[in-house]
């Protein structure tokens, strides 16, 4: 059955980056990081996402005490993970500097097994297109020759290519979860059928681009393991599904998630926004929707 997650309970978008969280100390240490596990699953959630960034910005978070730690939570709760790896400090695994290439890759496998203990099943990955490596202004501008925009894609799409091939020495392909982006989705496409990987399905970043969710179901339902559920307001991506009872999303994740299941699609559904506010509301949200299609 399909289960209901989020990234942990980051105080804003910052806290994303430095891993700091909801009613966490400044630096946030081991502790922070399992009390905000344990406000997850007491709020009622099934699976958590971690960011490898956390680990760059304090590597004990990935030390094996911490991991036995989170071990005991997720026997607790009956929890499951996933890992988002680097978008931040510098680590890019489509970087044209090759050096910078080959650390991005080491310093991903390092984060990989480190939640080895986890049972981790999906790695979540930005690559063909990720920000904040790729000059959007470039690839977007239509003033931008597009021969010029056609070389820089290929280039970031080869130099994406290389860090697969090493990444899936490591790592069953299908356990790699591409995601989709602020562009279009094209040239991370290619990679994924050439590799056989997953997707990781983001409906925010879908509708940034004026598409309709359950389009990117059909074009790529199949292959979805896992989705970065929220909504998109006034503009703005990365907002809860509803902050009271009775509200109901901008996006129609009703019709994107049914166009799911019917593909078979056996989750986790991540909520992919900050701060507690909206976590229980929204969870709640995705729990009727799961009722109801299991009951239909």
């Amino acid at each position: 059955m399909i289960r209901l997650g989020t990234t942990l309970p980051y105080r804003s978008p910052p806290g994303k980056i430095c891993g700091v969280f909801e009613g966490s100390s400044c630096p946030a240490g081991p502790d922070d990081l399992l009390n905000a596990v344990n406000t997850l699953g007491e709020l009622g959630f099934e699976h958590v996402e971690l960011s490898a960034d956390m680990f760059m910005y304090n590597p004990t978070f990935m030390s094996p005490p911490v991991m036995d730690r989170l071990c005991s939570a997720q026997e607790r709760f009956g929890l499951s993970f996933s890992l988002h790896l680097c978008e931040y400090f510098g680590m890019t695994l489509e970087s044209l500097d090759e050096d910078v290439r080959r650390a991005s890759v080491v310093s991903s496998l390092k984060a990989i097994k480190a939640v080895r203990p986890l049972g981790v099943q999906h790695v979540v990955v930005h690559i063909a297109g990720a920000w904040p490596w790729v000059p959007l202004i470039a690839v977007e501008n239509q003033d931008f020759p597009e021969c010029a925009r056609a070389e820089l894609m290929e280039r970031i799409v080869e130099q994406s290519r290389s860090s697969l091939h090493t990444l899936i020495q490591e790592v069953p392909a299908r356990t790699l979860c591409l995601e989709n982006l602020a562009l279009d989705f094209q040239w991370t496409a290619r990679l994924v059928q050439e590799f056989n990987t997953s997707v990781c399905f983001d409906g925010g970043h879908w509708a940034g681009l004026g598409r309709p969710l359950t389009e990117f179901v059909e074009l790529y339902g199949s292959r979805i393991a896992e989705v970065h559920c929220h909504d998109v307001q006034n503009g703005v991506d990365h907002r809860p599904l509803c902050t009271r009872p009775g509200e109901t999303p901008a996006l129609d994740w009703e019709g994107a998630l049914a166009a799911l299941v019917e593909k078979g699609f056996e989750g986790p559904v991540v909520l992919e926004f900050y701060g507690l506010e909206g976590k229980a509301c929204s969870l709640q949200y995705l729990r009727q929707w799961r009722r109801q299609a299991w009951q239909k």
